[in-house]
């Protein structure tokens, strides 16, 4: 894991190299579920979050998600981070996550969904 994070470290500082960037996040991500550091997965996923917008570029199909609209991939990784923090018991760090999910579905009108990610911040 050491030697993974240190390659994902090399990638982040050089912008061209974004692809094997997001490849080494995947490596981490996956070795981390394996040993079941729940926390450090979402963590290592959240790595990810901070590379997308909340805009409707379309993203090229990348890790285990397919094309689809920016803001909707931002989306679905939100909701595993928050899996994960749920399954670490720490709470507290998907918050931000719900907050920030609640201000893009107020402004989308889906009123659907901030109700869901409200009931999942009170749970919380």
């Amino acid at each position: 894991m050491k030697c993974t994070f240190n390659i994902l470290n090399f990638y982040k500082d050089n912008t061209n190299k974004e692809e094997m960037y997001i490849r080494y996040i995947k490596k981490l991500y996956d070795l981390h579920l394996a040993a079941q550091n729940y926390v450090e997965a979402g963590l290592t996923l959240k790595l990810y979050a901070q590379l997308l917008q909340w805009r409707d570029t379309m993203r090229k199909e990348e890790l285990d998600y397919p094309n689809q609209p920016e803001w909707e991939r931002k989306e679905r990784v939100y909701l595993q981070i928050m899996d994960c923090f749920d399954k670490g018991k720490v709470w507290e760090y998907g918050i931000p996550l719900c907050k920030e999910l609640a201000e893009v579905y107020e402004k989308k009108f889906d009123y659907r969904k901030l109700s869901n990610v409200l009931a999942i911040k009170d749970k919380m």
